[in-house]
């Protein structure tokens, strides 16, 4: 069976909410700048994800 702490919880969705705020808010950018916005999710994705 697969089970999560409190602690590996809280920290999986607080990092879920940072990737779609980043992607959320680079997309908004992006419009404005007259990109697809779907490139500015992207780019917010890839910028904070480790490689």
């Amino acid at each position: 069976m697969f089970t999560l702490s409190a602690g590996d919880l809280a920290r999986f969705l607080f990092g879920m909410v940072v990737l779609l705020a980043a992607a959320n808010l680079l997309g908004y950018v992006a419009e404005k700048l007259s990109i697809p916005r779907v490139i500015g999710e992207v780019a917010g994705d890839l910028f904070l994800v480790p490689h």
